[in-house]
């Protein structure tokens, strides 16, 4: 992830492997929040978990901030199912939204 000094600047320069388009239905705003959960998801999903078309997964806690990231990281990339969980009603209801094929109350 860059640091950059100045973070409040306009314009920045970066290295292509460093940024990301943002979804069509995303404000400016709401990319600006997003930097960070779906850099996280990103990294873990890819580098670490190696993550494939057509492979079952299952994300704890995929109400907070990282696990609806990595929700819709697997979704892009062709996961099935994705399963995730969450403690309440609202946060079931919240993963279906973002993709998630199965959802589990972990209470």
């Amino acid at each position: 992830m860059p640091n950059y000094q100045g973070g409040y600047s306009q314009i920045v320069t970066t290295k292509g492997n460093e940024t990301f388009n943002l979804p069509e239905n995303f404000t400016h705003e709401e990319g600006a929040v997003s930097y960070y959960p779906f850099v996280v998801a990103h990294k873990a999903l890819i580098h670490r978990a190696q993550i494939s078309r057509g492979k079952s997964i299952f994300i704890i806690g995929g109400n907070r901030d990282v696990g609806a990231a990595a929700i819709q990281i697997a979704k892009a990339y062709g996961m099935y199912p994705i399963v995730a969980s969450a403690g309440t009603e609202a946060g079931m209801k919240f993963m279906k939204d973002r993709g998630a094929d199965h959802v589990l109350d972990h209470r």
